[in-house]
C-alpha cells in the first residue's frame, strides 16, 4: 500500500458498500462483485487522494494531467486543483461528428507535451493502451500512469481467450511508462474486512474477483462458493448470471 495519510486508510476501509455481491459480466467473463466508483466522488477523499499523488509523484515531470471518462475525471479534476496542472479530458469516443475525443486538446496539448494518465482502478491496461494511442494521435506523449487502484489480476487458464490482457500487459511492461498506484484490490477488500465493513465471506470472493479464469468453470470451487454466498445473504441469483453459465453447461441450481 501506497497510502501514508491514515485518514483515507480509515475512510477507504470504512466506505459503505465499496464491494457488492452483484456480479458482472465484462469482455473477459464474470467477475462476481461490483465494485462501486462511488468513492471516487466523495469530496473528502478526492482531496486526500490528491494529496497522496503528490506526495508519490514529481509533478514537474509532467505538463498535462488526463483524465480517463468517466471515473478518471473525478480524480484528475482534483489533482489538478491541488498542483496546478492543466487537465484533459480522454473520452472513449468522440460525441458528434468532428469533434475531438481529447476534450481541451487546442488548448493544453503541445507537441512533446508530458502527460500522466490517471483513472480510478487498472487491471488488464486495455483502456489505458487506448487511451496512450488517442493522445500519441494528437502529439502528447504519456509518460506516467496513476491510479487509486491497481488490480493485480491473475490467469492461470484460457490463454488465448484472456490474449488481448496479456498483450495489454506486455504494451505496458515495454512502454517504459511508470505506474504510480495508492492500493491493490487485494489491499482494499482486506482494509475493508479489518474495520468490518466488509464480512469474512464476502472477502473471500471479492478479493479473488481479479482470478477471471476461476469464474469460467467450478474446477476450484469459487462459483460455489459465490452461490452460496448470495443463498446465506437471501438474495435472488440474477438471470443473466444465470443464463451466462447456462450458456457453458453449468447449472447453478445444483450447486
Amino acid at each position: 500500500m501506497n497510502i501514508q495519510n491514515e485518514e483515507l486508510i480509515k475512510r477507504l476501509g470504512t466506505f459503505p458498500n465499496l464491494f457488492t455481491l452483484v456480479p458482472v459480466i465484462t469482455s473477459y467473463g464474470l467477475i462476481p462483485v461490483d465494485f462501486t466508483r462511488g468513492v471516487v466522488g466523495e469530496p473528502t477523499i478526492l482531496q486526500l487522494i490528491a494529496a497522496e499523488f503528490k506526495l508519490l509523484i514529481d509533478f514537474d515531470q509532467f505538463d498535462v494531467i488526463a483524465g480517463i471518462e468517466l471515473s478518471g475525471i473525478t480524480m484528475a479534476t482534483a489533482i489538478a486543483i491541488a498542483t496546478g496542472k492543466p487537465m484533459v479530458i480522454v473520452r472513449g469516443k468522440s460525441k458528434r461528428p468532428g469533434r475531438p475525443v481529447i476534450v481541451g486538446d487546442v488548448n493544453f496539448i503541445k507537441p512533446v507535451t508530458r502527460v500522466l494518465l490517471i483513472d480510478d482502478s487498472m487491471a488488464a491496461a486495455k483502456s489505458k493502451r487506448e487511451s496512450t494511442k488517442k493522445l500519441a494521435d494528437i502529439g502528447a506523449t504519456v509518460t506516467g500512469i496513476a491510479v487509486l487502484i491497481y488490480g493485480e489480476y491473475q490467469i492461470d487458464r484460457f490463454h488465448e481467450k484472456y490474449q488481448d490482457v496479456f498483450n495489454s500487459q506486455a504494451w505496458l511492461d515495454q512502454s517504459g511508462i511508470q505506474l504510480h498506484h495508492l492500493i491493490t484490490w487485494k489491499e482494499l477488500t482486506d482494509l475493508q474486512l479489518k474495520y468490518g465493513t466488509m464480512d469474512k465471506e464476502l472477502n473471500a470472493i471479492a478479493r479473488e474477483s481479479l482470478h477471471w479464469d476461476a469464474w469460467e468453470d467450478d474446477e476450484e470451487g469459487y462459483i460455489t462458493k459465490m452461490i452460496q454466498c448470495f443463498k446465506n445473504r437471501k438474495i435472488l441469483i440474477p438471470d443473466y448470471v444465470s443464463k451466462h453459465y447456462q450458456s457453458k453447461g453449468i447449472d447453478l441450481t445444483v450447486l
